[in-house]
């Protein structure tokens, strides 16, 4: 029976409880960098998609009005430079709508090959970000993140280590009980209990514990560096997140002023034009400005949920808006 080791067995019971948390945290962190990586492709995904359909409008838009002006030079009012104009519209639309559908395709690919889900299953991804995300953008000090928490738990399992490393030099000492029970015939009722106490000590372990130590202190060092390094990434990170979003809201009142600026000077000229469209080139021009103006928006206001959702990993709230626990199946 151990009756004292100077804390190396209490340490070493204490070291693994600790790294049995650590491992949990980890697997939390691993699952919630598959959740991001699911929402991003989702997000991508539903922004195509989105484009898309605004750039399908558009298109059809356009088409109508190009017709208009081979029709015009049909009846010898229009001009062959004009028509020229009208089809590198068309042009150009169908060469963004051949670099959306190939965009679209490659990340319904990723997500079949990385997570075996379809675009339906994206859809849902996003609806659920959607539903359960902060307006506002998620806000946490470096400190209170669990990646500081699991460095923290990381310098006490150095702690433990180095105390079980020290114990090993000291003297153990060990209870021992030894029972004899003689002959029942011969010596009735008769035995004998003989208790020690055995000492052992190590004489030179080669200056084995000596290096143990140097290694244990340069781990401590390197893990309050890792904490200093944390707190200043996290806070650059979450300065440049903040600032990025403010631009995102600045730049979505520009274009949402531009988009409404375009669709009245487009209602005008046709109010002007009248039924008899004397320059339908000129509102195929518009139409395509109107179209790039709505799809940028798009756009800018997809990003503004990919900025949410990135401050939701650096605080380490996704996977509580994604609804998503260690454990499931799917990430």
């Amino acid at each position: 029976m151990n009756l004292y080791d100077w804390g190396h067995s209490d340490a070493n019971i204490a070291a693994r409880d600790v790294s049995y948390n650590i491992a949990q945290f980890d697997a939390k962190h691993m699952l919630a960098e598959r959740g991001y990586e699911l929402l991003n492709l989702s997000l991508r995904l539903q922004l195509l998609e989105r484009v898309m359909a605004n750039h399908i409008d558009t298109t059809a838009k356009v088409k109508v009005h190009v017709e208009r002006v081979q029709s015009r030079l049909d009846a010898g009012v229009g001009r062959v430079a004009e028509l020229r104009e009208a089809r590198l519209l068309e042009l150009d639309l169908e060469i963004e709508g051949n670099r959306f559908t190939a965009q679209r395709d490659m990340i319904i690919d990723q997500l079949a090959a990385t997570f075996s889900l379809g675009p339906d299953d994206a859809r849902v991804i996003v609806e659920i970000f959607m539903a359960n995300r902060p307006l506002d953008l998620a806000h946490i000090n470096a400190d209170g993140t669990e990646k500081a928490h699991v460095l923290r738990l990381r310098q006490s399992v150095v702690s433990h280590e180095e105390v079980q490393i020290r114990s090993s030099r000291y003297p153990k000492f060990t209870g021992v009980l030894d029972g004899t029970i003689f002959d029942i015939t011969d010596h009735e009722e008769e035995y004998e209990v003989v208790g020690r106490i055995e000492m052992a000590m190590p004489l030179y372990d080669g200056g084995s514990a000596k290096a143990q130590l140097r290694e244990t202190a340069w781990r401590t060092r390197e893990l309050k560096s890792a904490l200093d390094s944390l707190a200043r990434d996290h806070n650059s990170r979450m300065e440049e997140l903040s600032r990025r979003f403010n631009d995102i809201e600045r730049e979505e009142q520009e274009l949402e002023a531009r988009k409404v600026e375009l669709e009245e000077r487009l209602n005008a000229i046709k109010a002007v034009q009248g039924k008899t469209v004397t320059s339908p080139q000129q509102l195929a021009q518009l139409e395509v400005e109107l179209g790039r103006a709505t799809a940028r928006l798009i756009e800018v206001k997809f990003e503004r949920e990919s900025v949410r959702a990135n401050a939701l990993v650096l605080t380490e709230q996704l996977d509580d808006v994604l609804v998503i626990s260690n454990g499931e199946a799917g990430c």
